[in-house]
């Protein structure tokens, strides 16, 4: 079923009920699936959760709305929880891919979960996610190529730093096919001609992931594409402007006036994100009581008005639990109430 094309006022009322119903399939979700693995993690990464979740949620939106489709909030949800218990599992439960292969199964519904929260929370999320999918076998496909990402990223933690090139390479991919991915998740149609008009916006979302993640990677020891936040706001404008014409090519003829309405979020969800790291990059600067403050304000920001668990930049993440903290030494130590969200 089809949906008409909203006007751009409209539409922005459509991206505020979206959030509010994405909020409300949120909070059943941790209900039915998640409360548990919830429990076991950190104010961080409850955050972090949150932001992922609402992200994804809200570009598969987007991309629903490009397409004139109805959208499922619900797999939008799934999708996002799914996404950040595996990131979890990457960035902190794993050493070698050996330790992957488990968490790997169970999205793939080929494993059975252990003793542990955050298995049995995948493997529920995992179920319904596939039975809401349109076509469950071509997504395999594409999560099988995502996970093969997944994996050559393991090597940005290790002890020898990836060639400069190599490490472009991966961004490259990791963003390409993140977004085929997710599209594939509910549009069966999707094909290699539209892939192909998504390869430099792949990037440009990996590259912003990658710019929102530069202070925890550091203090995690994970090598990260950004130079520095000042660079990396630079090239991530380029990288936007680069990629809007290939989409344009493609989508513009097929979407009957919406593809105008989704650059317009893209390019707010762009200017929210930049403006938030610049705040982050004088907040973090502050004395500890002022930016405490800063993050209770952030906090009572997103709980008010969900649109801003969409594209969000934690400030400073002082509330993290200790075990949460890197090892400390004198490189890590100014590091340790600096980290930032994912996407």
């Amino acid at each position: 079923m089809r949906a008409r094309s909203p006007g751009r006022w409209e539409s922005a009322r459509d991206v505020l009920a979206e959030c509010r119903r994405a909020q409300e399939q949120f909070a059943a979700l941790k209900q039915e699936g998640l409360a548990e693995v919830e429990a076991t993690l950190s104010a961080k990464e409850v955050r972090h959760l949150t932001h992922t979740v609402f992200r994804i949620n809200g570009l598969i939106y987007l991309y629903d709305l490009l397409h004139g489709k109805r959208h499922d909030t619900r797999l939008g949800v799934l999708l996002g929880s799914i996404t950040y218990l595996l990131d979890h599992v990457y960035d902190h439960r794993i050493v070698t891919q050996a330790d992957a292969e488990p968490f790997e199964r169970l999205v793939m519904l080929t494993g059975t979960p252990r003793n542990d929260p955050l298995e049995h929370s995948l493997r529920r999320c995992a179920e319904e996610m596939w039975e809401r999918v349109p076509d469950p076998e071509s997504l395999r496909r594409r999560l099988g190529l995502m996970i093969e990402t997944q994996r050559e990223t393991m090597a940005q933690a290790n002890a020898h730093r990836m060639p400069r090139d190599e490490l472009e390479r991966l961004t490259h991919e990791k963003g390409h096919r993140s977004l085929c991915l997710y599209f594939t998740a509910v549009n069966p149609e999707f094909d290699p001609r539209e892939a192909a008009a998504l390869r430099k916006f792949g990037l440009y979302m990996q590259y912003m992931d990658d710019l929102e993640d530069f202070y925890e990677d550091r203090a995690e020891a994970r090598q990260s594409p950004v130079a520095n936040p000042l660079h990396g706001a630079l090239r991530a404008t380029s990288l936007l402007y680069k990629a809007l014409p290939d989409m344009r090519d493609h989508y513009e003829p097929r979407c009957e006036g919406r593809f105008g309405v989704v650059t317009t979020w893209i390019s707010l969800y762009h200017a929210s994100i930049l403006s938030a790291c610049a705040t982050r990059e004088v907040t973090r600067r502050l004395p500890t009581r002022l930016r405490l403050w800063a993050d209770g304000f952030t906090e009572r920001r997103e709980k008010q008005s969900p649109l801003f668990s969409a594209a969000p930049v934690a400030l400073s993440y002082l509330r993290a639990s200790s075990s949460d903290q890197p090892a400390a030494d004198s490189s890590q130590a100014s590091l340790s109430s600096d980290f930032v969200s994912r996407p």
